[in-house]
Parts: structure tokens; C-alpha cells; sequence
């Protein structure tokens, strides 16, 4: 619906320990990877999310637009090879959906577009000056197909996990050391 690969309009849906991946932009593609509006409640945790762009046509990979309060957006590996990753419209009043223990990547373009969403402990390529925020690159075993950490990433042992979320993408414990790790993926 309306161009993307799962949409979520007036409902409340629940993404977890699962893997999306899309062509965004361009003919015969995706313009989003995920897109939830009018207003939706999410639960979206320990995900792989990932898409590739076309050239100048390059959205951002997840749209939230109007996204209720109660929300939850952790623990999320979020790579876009063209483009952005996140753009945050409209929230419910006094609502900023707090993105929180994820990585988010963008060989282009901006992390975040928008002001109704705050990241915090994760990881971007540029600072974003959120609290815990880390900036730099991953480190990712096989960046393109194998998104789990080495172990020298600065993702490892940063995440600040208050919700509880025990499990990872795999189905891993975590932390599997003195804090989790960002991401979807918790190293061994």
C-alpha cells in the first residue's frame, strides 16, 4: 500500500525479531522499506531493516508519520546504502517517539528528518547529540549481508536496556556482557 514495503495506517502493528529489506525510489521499487501513519501504534524491536536507493531518488527507508503515544523503537539495525534512514513527521501532541539501542546507518543523506522522534544510545554516522549517542561506523562481521558485530565495534556493551528486552534478533540472551549491545544482534 501506498508504494511501501509494509504499511501501517490507523492500526497497531508489531515488528519483532524480523528482517526487511527493500529497493527504495525509482521504477518498480519500494519508496519506503516501512511506513506507519494516521496515527499508529508500534512495536518495533530487534529488527533488521535495510534498503538501497535509487540515484536521485533516494527517501529515506522508514517513514513514521503520526505515530501514538506508548510507542516502542529499540534495538533495530537500520542501514540504508543511499538516502536516509528515518524520517519523523507529526506525532501525537507532546509525543517525540524515542528511538533508542539501535544503529542507524546512511551512506547518504540525513539519519533522522524531522524533529517529532529523539535517538538515544545508538549509533549514527554523524552526532546527533543525544544522550549515549555513539558516532562512528559499526563494524559489522560483512557489511551488506551479515550485519552482526565484530568485536571491536562500539556498538558492543553501549546500549541502555530500561524496557527489559531479554532476546535479540537470533533469539540470544542479552546482554551477553556487562550491557547489551546496540542493535538487533547481541554478540556472542
Amino acid at each position: 500500500f501506498n508504494n511501501a514495503g509494509v504499511s501501517c495506517f490507523f492500526c497497531q502493528l508489531t515488528i519483532e525479531r524480523s528482517q526487511i529489506s527493500a529497493r527504495t525510489g525509482g521504477v518498480g521499487g519500494t519508496r519506503w522499506a516501512l511506513q506507519a501513519a494516521s496515527p499508529s501504534k508500534l512495536r518495533v524491536v530487534n529488527n533488521l531493516i535495510f534498503g538501497y536507493g535509487v540515484v536521485g531518488n533516494d527517501p529515506p527507508i522508514i517513514l513514521l508519520d503520526y505515530i501514538a503515544s506508548g510507542s516502542v523503537f529499540e534495538f533495530n539495525t537500520i542501514v540504508s546504502s543511499l538516502g536516509g534512514v528515518l524520517k519523523c513527521a507529526d506525532q501525537d501532541p507532546g509525543f517525540q517517539l524515542l528511538v533508542r539501542n539501535s544503529i542507524l546507518l546512511a551512506a547518504s543523506g540525513p539519519t533522522m528528518t524531522g524533529s517529532n522522534c529523539r535517538i538515544e544510545y545508538s549509533l549514527m554516522i554523524e552526532a546527533d547529540g543525544g544522550e549515549g549517542n555513539l558516532m562512528g561506523s559499526a563494524e559489522f562481521v560483512n557489511p551488506g549481508t551479515d550485519f552482526r558485530l565484530q568485536p571491536l565495534s562500539p556498538a558492543r556493551n553501549a546500549a541502555n536496556n530500561t524496557e527489559g528486552i531479554n532476546v535479540d534478533h537470533d533469539g540470544r540472551f542479552r546482554p551477553n556482557g556487562r550491557e547489551a549491545d546496540m542493535g538487533a544482534f547481541e554478540a556472542p
